[in-house]
């Protein structure tokens, strides 16, 4: 069967899965607080600041660094970790620092901290730059195949940024099976760097859904399953269509015909089920098929 992805579907696809379809992530950072007239907005972060018993991180994480959340998703769409402290990666941690590099010393950025500290650097060009690092980082260690690992960003806090801080952190996290598209969660796991990557190339990582109602991996309603355990789809085979047609978008039909062709010769009969792009797709950065097999 075929599959055009539509608007809806294009935008609510997660890291995982768009690593599939060569999309950016795009933490989202809209997130601030109003001050009231009598209290500095410094204060008022302070006191939030202070309260989860974070340490304001001057000094550059490293690689391998392991992180555990109080919250994951707060962490996950704010731009630095709001309630996470660095653990052995004995211990069980939501995600583990796979790279670290530097801001230019002159990197302009301007924070709005508010009640809770929930702040969000405003320069757009800055977070793109910043975003597509990661995005390289990740692509280059983990190439573009499927997986359950996603990967999320995080600049100094305020406090230290202010002070001189200039390190982007590049976080690897484990899909937890259950979570929807779109909303993520972090697995609590105890591997290092080391081992999230022999996991990697032992293909551990697996990608199984189970689509409920809507019968689309890629539906809201669609959850990440034990590959090992009950699922409903198994993504099989990914091909980046950019090598073939280039950057234009080549028309619905050739991109259709490559798809049944590509995903036809990877289980012939029956033949799989596959999504393509369509041309608003394309142009937002999904330019790959994907082939899916029916449990």
């Amino acid at each position: 069967m075929r599959y055009e992805l539509e608007k809806k579907t294009i935008i609510k696809l997660s890291s995982a899965i768009s690593g599939i379809l060569a999309l950016a992530i795009l933490i989202p950072i809209v997130m601030n607080g109003s001050n009231r007239a009598s209290t500095s907005s410094r204060d008022l972060a302070a006191v939030h600041y202070k309260s989860v018993n974070a340490k304001v991180q001057v000094s550059s994480p490293s690689e391998g660094d392991c992180w555990r959340s109080n919250d994951f998703q707060a962490d996950y769409k704010a731009s630095y970790y709001i309630s996470g402290k660095n653990v052995p990666c004995n211990q069980l941690h939501d995600s583990v620092t796979f790279s670290v590099q530097a801001l230019p010393a002159n990197t302009h950025m301007t924070y709005q901290p508010g009640l809770e500290l929930t702040g969000f650097p405003s320069s757009r060009v800055v977070l793109d730059e910043v975003t597509k690092n990661c995005k390289q980082a990740f692509q280059s260690r983990y190439s573009t195949d499927a997986s359950r690992l996603s990967w999320m960003w995080f600049l100094p806090d305020p406090f230290a940024w202010a002070a001189g801080a200039r390190w982007l952190r590049c976080d690897v996290f484990t899909i937890k099976w259950g979570s929807h598209i779109g909303s993520e969660s972090g697995a609590l796991v105890s591997s290092s760097l080391a081992e999230i990557d022999q996991h990697f190339a032992a293909h551990d990582y697996e990608i199984c859904m189970k689509t409920g109602s809507s019968g689309s991996p890629f539906a809201s309603d669609a959850t990440y399953a034990n590959c090992n355990g009950g699922w409903d789809m198994k993504l099989i085979a990914q091909e980046n269509l950019t090598p073939m047609f280039g950057a234009t978008y080549p028309g619905e039909s050739q991109v259709q015909n490559e798809a049944a062709y590509f995903c036809g010769g990877q289980t012939p009969n029956p033949i799989p089920d596959y999504y393509y792009p369509n041309e608003y797709g394309w142009s937002t950065g999904t330019t790959s098929v994907t082939c899916w097999e029916r449990g």
